[in-house]
């Protein structure tokens, strides 16, 4: 079983994400010692911080640091870390272009699926609703 590196939560499918510790967007490898596993939105949130913010932005936040969930179905099925690991789509932790979110929008808006926009994008589920959350299509869960 996955927990999230930053919150300890064990990991469902849908939240799931690889945290790069130095993001690819700065020179981080797409290696297991620059891997970890962790909830999708806040690998999100963090974005291309180093790791000195990223552990800022959690020891802040609160004593009881909770990542932020996504609303989507619940699931029982928890990710190996391996297999999450392995799994790590192409553009996993790559900068959005404003071509990219535009096209993102036009498939959410044609009602396509999250999973086969994410096969399109070659990005995780969790990265997906992540950017829709920012983009104001989707709401943000409450901590849970």
């Amino acid at each position: 079983m996955s927990k999230c590196f930053f919150c300890g939560e064990k990991l469902r499918l849908e939240d799931a994400s690889i945290e790069h510790l130095k993001p690819v967007s700065k020179g981080g490898t797409r290696t297991e010692d620059n891997e970890v596993a962790c909830c999708a939105t806040v690998n999100h949130t963090f974005g291309d911080m180093d790791l000195k913010r990223k552990f800022e932005f959690v020891l802040k936040s609160s004593s009881d640091f909770k990542c932020p969930r996504v609303k989507g179905k619940a699931s029982t099925a928890v990710v190996p870390e391996k297999l999450l690991l392995a799994a790590t789509p192409e553009n996993h932790g790559l900068a959005w272009s404003e071509k990219e979110e535009k096209q993102l929008l036009s498939r959410y808006q044609q009602d396509m699926e999250i999973e086969a926009i994410a096969q399109r994008h070659k990005r995780g589920v969790g990265a997906i609703r992540a950017r829709l959350v920012k983009l104001g299509q989707i709401e943000e869960m409450n901590q849970t």
